[in-house]
């Protein structure tokens, strides 16, 4: 066409992020992505922190955590962003923090019964953002089996 469906792309400085994501709304739309927040001005990284807490699973069972990847000067959630889980130290997965910062996993059904250490690592995001991991305990208990015998009629 006449080209009025191209869009360029526009760099500012100094915007405060908060006023970003409210003049945008969610970024849900086709086509649209943005960062939360701009390069640092004093060039250090914005400081992160994962947030997990502790989980009770039963044995057999999925169940699915959702941490959330946030920046700690202003609280908001870092959008896109690559989190890893690991229990025990053995890593299962990874997967890209959505709109809000947030990533699903759901664990294994077949994990011990038992108490073990579930970690989410970030790597950090040099200049932008610094590493972060948060590790938690991870508890799996015995699915009780429950076995119905009806009387056998002669």
């Amino acid at each position: 066409g006449d080209g009025s469906d191209i869009l360029t792309p526009v760099v500012v400085e100094n915007l405060d992020p908060q006023a970003l994501i409210t003049a945008i709304g969610s970024g849900n739309g086709p086509g649209v992505s943005y960062s939360a927040y701009p390069v640092p001005q004093s060039g250090n990284p914005h400081s992160t922190k994962i947030s997990l807490y502790s989980q009770v699973m039963h044995y057999g069972k999925p169940v699915t955590i959702a941490p959330k990847l946030l920046a700690l000067d202003k609280g908001l959630p870092i959008l896109h962003e690559a989190l890893t889980y690991s229990i025990d130290g053995i890593v299962l997965g990874s997967a890209m923090t959505d709109t809000r910062g947030v990533v699903s996993f759901t664990l294994p059904s077949d994990i011990a019964v038992g108490k073990h250490t579930l970690s989410v690592n970030f790597v950090g995001d040099s200049p932008f953002y610094t590493a972060a991991n948060k590790t938690t305990t991870l508890s799996v208990t015995k699915t009780d089996t429950f076995l119905k015998m009806d009387k056998n009629s002669e």
